[in-house]
């Protein structure tokens, strides 16, 4: 492993898809990094527990990093940053503008990081923007038309899949879905209680809706959507919490439902295809990309009035014909390794780096 010239910097100390990305990206890499994580979570004790042979170092205070990070540009070698998710991106501008011969890498995975308050509209010559998919390039493109389109490069994430040893075809008669992801107002709650209110009011057929993910039992729509399941009687809800085996939660649902209309590259998807779970969701966002990717598109609903029925009748469909929907997903596993590979991803990344 050779020293590399670059600074990483985890903006967030929680252990969310972005950080997973960048967790295996310094697993698989052929370069040691000096990384930065904020420790506000569990995600620096992660990475130091995996042994690897990164420096890594915590902050508290964002303005103390920078200004850490600025006499590390000024009196070390190193020649490049990379941020691992746009939200300090006004501060690494600052370093970008001071620093004219040092590179300066974003990678935008977020909606909110493509809007023009964010970005102004302009970066320096020596920034670029990599961005999680299409949908993402082309928020920012529409929202900040002065910034150079050749600046903005989508690299979809890559995924390391497992071994799959058979397509189960055992079709249960309760239907079992499995939504994954933070319950909370930014991760479509919302229309989970909007969609399971209508299953249960207008479906016979039963349902078990699994949710995997921390609940965020602050949020006015969350408080909403767990009384609303209390009434359900052909609905059952269950909230299991974070689970960090993926393997052991896919087995308990065959069908996974993504609520959030306007995800950028939803990491659950890749995980769904490479257990053979087809995925219902909304045509829009980066999830369309991926089903796009994965010939999928026939499970994908237009976010219009009247969605819960169509919905409800695509998972029925599904559910009917679930080992042959299975099938589907097992004819494009070559993806994982031809096209959604680590190998091809770092290197996409790292052309930029020192």
């Amino acid at each position: 492993m050779s020293d590399s010239k670059t600074i990483v910097v985890s903006p967030s100390g929680k252990y969310y898809g972005s950080e997973q990305m960048l967790h295996e990206h310094l697993i698989f890499t052929k370069k040691k990094f000096r990384v930065f994580v904020k420790s506000d979570g569990d995600y620096s004790e992660i990475l130091q527990k995996s042994k690897m042979n990164h420096t890594f170092e915590e902050f508290s205070s964002v303005i103390l990093l920078y200004l850490n990070i600025f006499f590390l540009l000024l009196f070390k070698d190193y020649k490049s940053v990379y941020l691992n998710e746009g939200g300090h991106i006004r501060y690494v501008k600052l370093l970008a503008k001071y620093f004219t011969k040092k590179q300066f890498i974003v990678h935008v995975r977020l909606v909110e990081d493509t809007h023009k308050v964010r970005l102004k509209d302009f970066i320096y010559p020596n920034m670029h923007l990599i961005c999680v998919s299409d949908f993402i390039r082309f928020e920012i493109i529409k929202n900040n038309p002065k910034i150079k389109t050749e600046k903005i490069e989508t690299v979809h994430d890559y995924y390391v899949k497992n071994q799959i040893k058979t397509v189960s075809s055992k079709v249960q008669d309760t239907i079992r879905v499995g939504v994954v992801g933070r319950v909370s107002s930014t991760k479509g709650v919302s229309l989970a209680g909007e969609f399971l209110e209508y299953w249960d009011n207008n479906i016979s057929k039963k349902m078990q809706c699994y949710f995997y993910g921390d609940v965020v039992d602050n949020d006015l729509d969350v408080k909403t959507f767990k009384t609303k399941t209390l009434s359900f009687s052909n609905v059952t809800v269950l909230f299991k919490g974070f689970v960090n085996d993926k393997d052991v939660f896919f087995d308990t649902f065959d069908i996974v439902i993504h609520f959030n209309a306007f995800e950028p590259f939803p990491r659950i998807y890749f995980d769904a295809m490479a257990r053979i779970k087809p995925v219902v969701g909304f045509n829009s966002g980066g999830i369309k990309e991926q089903a796009g990717i994965f010939d999928q598109e026939n499970k994908l609903v237009d976010l219009f009035e009247g969605w819960p029925s169509v919905m409800s009748h695509k998972i029925i469909t599904v559910h009917d014909n679930l080992e042959r929907c299975q099938n589907k997903i097992l004819e494009k596993h070559f993806l994982f390794k031809d096209k959604l590979n680590v190998v091809n991803y770092i290197t996409e990344i790292e052309k930029y780096f020192d």
